[in-house]
């Protein structure tokens, strides 16, 4: 399965419209039917229930919405991080052992600019 499927898939969940679902993701109704039927026969399951106007997800279309959210949300964040990457961006954690005072009176300053530089 590929991941313009879950979108349509957490598309149609959204909208429990074909239609509109297959507008948000640049498809035609006739290809979000036909991109539903594969992802219903690979999954081996029906996802929604089609009743004359109405449709609404299946038990097995509840969870398989489920894990196209978290799946696409862990997408998201690694083409993120990957992105930011390949910018050249820092990002991180940084742990400075300090005295009191110059805990007080110099870290303040110094850690506004590295935050404002990187605020990764």
């Amino acid at each position: 399965m590929h991941i313009h499927e879950l979108e349509l898939f957490s598309a149609l969940a959204d909208n429990l419209h074909l239609r509109r679902a297959g507008e948000a993701c640049g498809l035609s109704p006739s290809a979000t039917s036909r991109a539903l039927q594969r992802m219903e026969e690979e999954l081996g399951e029906k996802l929604l229930y089609r009743e004359s106007r109405e449709v609404s997800l299946t038990m097995a279309g509840q969870r398989f919405s489920l894990f196209c959210r978290e799946t696409l949300d862990a997408w998201k964040a690694v083409k993120a991080d990957i992105g930011g990457a390949a910018r050249g961006m820092v990002h991180g954690e940084v742990r400075i052992f300090a005295s009191v005072t110059a805990s007080i009176a110099i870290l303040p300053d110094l850690l506004a600019g590295l935050r404002a530089e990187y605020p990764g």
